[in-house]
């Protein structure tokens, strides 16, 4: 992205900031990878995530990094528990354990199936033992040429609430890491190692604030050189995490992401790699911009430079300070906004307003305006959706009782009697006929079969609003950046936004 002059007092004193595709990149580096994922027990380790952690194995070894140091810490490590969650489409549940769990019990896992994973790991992914990797082995990082890529596979939780930032990384039945505790391992590092975070898991988006000590935004900027890139804002859910064992239906942010930096879909498909500033390399950041573009799902990625933005510029003035006059916005006519952007961001702009059909120069105003339209028809379909579910539900307490009838102990799934029901062919058949020729079942059934409908119409429709949510986030980057100099009069603030930039626009 392009930035304005600085302003006086520091106009004399800062250079003009160079556009990304200006900056030198690091060359030669020797490359350094530590994946921690899995998830918090075996019933949230899904098979997606062990298959995560593969496909980057992969890729780095086609792409001759097999050989660099790369520890992972996975789920229970070495362990031989059965930790890892998968579905088996071929796995088939008795009608009478359906049943019984629809109508008095509940179906979550019902289908799913559990085996030990199999990835070759330095560990659980424990925090005393990502600890410990930083007090070893991260300390001897340091050489000119040392860089590291960390890469978290896994499930994240929310902020505090007075720090809605320090979100979570779910660990192994352990204690989890929140950003400001994840900043102190990185800390360990030498200063001078460039640091690069791919975070996939919910509320990823807090891990941008590495870049503040202590991942706090008020205390100002790290010493140490860092750039992240998270899957979806600190405040939303991310996609990913499925126990299914089709690689052909995964869609959450590292897939596109490493298929972009490696030309490689995870099925083994070539990718014509991003090069939006024609440089002959895939930075990170074009990476990040594919996978805006690219990828239909929930999330609203984030990066670094985001954070930086969104905590030393504004596009608003504040009620008391300093006022500064023309500030841009989203909703500034998009040709002027244009004319500032950045290669990513450009491409990140026009493609998205091409994929959503928005032109003119009102374009913040129209993806604003489409996404409460968008609102309101899921509300409309959450409305209906409340109202089956309401219906069903009574319906499920009448079926429910047509089993407790005769069988009252089925409502504890451990009680004898309802493990000899389970394991009486002849009685577990009256009972299946009993409740598929109840006058209520069709009804129930109809019911769930459009309460699943509706569920995935929801989801198309976020999918809808999440796409114009990336286009004005990408023209409020815009706004911000081109703002920064005329609202921020430290001239370091401006060279550590440089800094930044050539960061997040590095390679492998």
């Amino acid at each position: 992205m392009k930035l304005l002059l600085c302003l006086l007092p520091c106009l004399a004193l800062c250079p003009l900031v160079a556009s990304v595709s200006d900056e030198p990149r690091p060359a030669g580096r020797n490359a350094h990878f530590l994946t921690i994922g899995g998830g918090y027990s075996p019933s949230g380790n899904q098979v997606s995530l062990e298959k995560n952690v593969l496909y980057m194995k992969r890729m780095l070894a086609k792409h001759d990094l097999g050989d660099a140091p790369h520890a992972v810490y996975f789920a229970d490590g070495s362990s031989s528990g059965r930790d890892l969650q998968y579905l088996d489409r071929g796995f088939k549940i008795p009608k009478i354990n359906e049943y019984l769990a629809r109508f008095v019990g509940s179906t979550k896992g019902l289908h799913n199936q559990y085996r030990t994973h199999g990835l070759e790991t330095d560990g659980a992914s424990k925090s005393a033992l990502v600890a410990k990797w930083f007090d070893t082995q991260g300390k001897k990082l340091g050489a000119a040429e040392d860089q590291l890529m960390v890469y978290f596979t896994g499930h994240g939780g929310r902020g505090e609430k007075k720090k809605p930032h320090n979100t979570v990384m779910y660990l192994w039945q352990d204690k989890n890491l929140r950003v400001s505790e994840f900043v102190q391992e990185l800390d360990k590092l030498p200063a001078e190692v460039p640091v690069t975070v791919v975070m996939v898991q919910c509320y990823s988006g807090g891990f941008a604030n590495i870049i503040f000590k202590e991942g706090d935004a008020a205390k100002g900027l790290a010493d140490h050189t860092r750039a992240g890139f998270c899957a979806t804002l600190h405040t939303r859910l991310a996609a990913g995490c499925t126990p299914d064992i089709n690689e052909a239906n995964y869609r959450e942010y590292s897939t596109y992401f490493w298929e972009a930096l490696f030309g490689e879909t995870r099925l083994g498909k070539p990718v014509e790699q991003p090069d939006y500033d024609g440089d002959g390399a895939t930075s990170y950041a074009e990476a990040h911009a594919y996978t805006i573009l690219n990828s239909s799902t929930i999330d609203i990625p984030v990066k670094t430079s985001d954070a930086f933005l969104r905590h030393f510029s504004r596009t608003k003035n504040p009620e008391k300070g300093k006022k500064v006059d023309g500030l841009l916005t989203a909703e500034t006519p998009y040709p002027t906004l244009l004319a500032k952007a950045g290669v990513h961001e450009k491409v990140v702009m026009e493609g998205l307003s091409k994929e959503l059909k928005i032109g003119g120069e009102h374009r913040g105003k129209a993806a604003r305006d489409r996404a409460k339209k968008i609102e309101e028809a899921k509300k409309k379909l959450n409305a209906e959706k409340g109202k089956l579910t309401g219906e069903r539900n009574k319906l499920r307490g009448t079926l429910g009782g047509v089993i407790k009838k005769d069988w009252p102990e089925a409502a504890n799934p451990y009680h004898p009697a309802t493990t000899a029901l389970l394991n009486d062919e002849a009685k577990a058949r009256k009972l299946v006929a009993q409740l598929e020729h109840h006058k209520d079942f069709k009804r129930y059934m109809e019911l769930s079969r459009k309460i699943d409908g509706l569920s995935r119409q929801v989801h198309d429709e976020d999918r809808k609003w999440v796409k114009c949510q990336r286009l004005l986030r990408a023209l409020e980057n815009v706004a911000l950046e081109a703002n920064l100099p005329r609202v921020e009069e430290d001239c370091t603030v401006l060279d550590r936004y440089k800094a930044l930039l050539a960061a997040e626009s590095a390679t492998l």
